[in-house]
């Protein structure tokens, strides 16, 4: 769930498996701003302690608590 240029998502958004646990989402568009997000398992949610995420640039790691901004997980890539 995230709110981008001033606007709550209307419901959760499904990510897909990246690499090594990880997983990803594409945000359409953030016009360049700062993006507050929160994870939900269906069941949990990871909302940063009720203060949610907050990350800006092209892109951004969550985990352990901590949002690290510009970053990928260093996913090995292949070709088949």
């Amino acid at each position: 769930h995230y709110k981008a240029n001033g606007k709550w998502t209307g419901s959760a958004q499904q990510m897909t498996a990246a690499c090594g646990g990880w997983y990803k989402y594409t945000i359409p568009d953030t016009a360049g701003g700062r993006v507050r997000m929160a994870f939900t398992n269906g069941s949990a949610w990871d909302n940063n302690s009720g203060k949610d995420y907050m990350v800006s640039g092209d892109s951004a790691a969550v985990a352990g608590g901590q949002s690290v901004p510009d970053v990928t997980p260093n996913c090995t890539i292949t070709n088949k």
